[in-house]
């Protein structure tokens, strides 16, 4: 699945539950358009013992998403975690898309994800569904920075500026733009041309 194949399934996602002209989403009521929209799914609140994982899991095999409940918390409150709403989104992400097996959304990479590239093209996958079903390249506008894009949407910093950087590539792409060259590569294309330091 390339970018625009997954930004696809993601905007279909969004008006499949409803919610296709919004830009905050209640990440846990998207938990219930869920079962509705994949009726025989089901999802368990568990305490963080429970799930030594940071945040939660699908199992294909049950066709159930376990969401610890301290993530569950900190992604419905009103100053909302942007961690916490991600890691749901993520588990969301691989029931709609079909992921097989027992998939978690971990801070740091197992020893499965590290030596498996199928399990990290998976991964990935799932976390740019997980920022297009957030952050909608059609709902950012051109030049928005990622600290706009963060509040709007209520990505993480990081999440944010991957978000950014993405929708500026694709609206380039979009309207044939190319990438302005970034003033370090310019210094030296300068130095290279002209034999000399460019005292910018």
């Amino acid at each position: 699945m390339d970018e625009d194949e997954i930004e696809a399934k993601a905007r279909q996602f969004r008006l499949a539950i409803g919610v296709d002209d919004s830009d905050w989403l209640d990440v846990p009521t998207l938990v219930y358009k869920l079962k509705r929209l994949l009726p025989g799914i089901s999802y368990a609140l568990v305490e963080d013992y429970e799930l030594l994982d940071p945040g939660g899991r699908w199992d294909a095999d049950k066709n159930q998403l376990l969401i610890r409940r301290s993530v569950f918390e900190k992604a419905n409150r009103p100053n909302a975690d942007p961690r916490a709403r991600f890691t749901i989104v993520h588990e969301i992400a691989h029931a709609y898309l079909g992921h097989a097996g027992v998939r978690n959304r971990s801070a740091k990479g197992s020893l499965e994800k590290a030596i498996s590239t199928k399990i990290r093209r998976i991964e990935t996958i799932t976390d740019r569904f997980a920022a297009a079903v957030l952050a909608p390249l059609h709902r950012i506008k051109p030049n928005e920075n990622a600290a706009s894009i963060a509040l709007r949407f209520g990505l993480s910093k990081q999440a944010s500026e991957i978000r950014a950087d993405q929708a500026a590539r694709d609206y380039r792409r979009k309207n044939g733009l190319t990438r302005p060259i970034p003033n370090s590569v310019r210094k030296i294309i300068d130095e290279l041309r002209y034999g000399k330091k460019n005292e910018t």
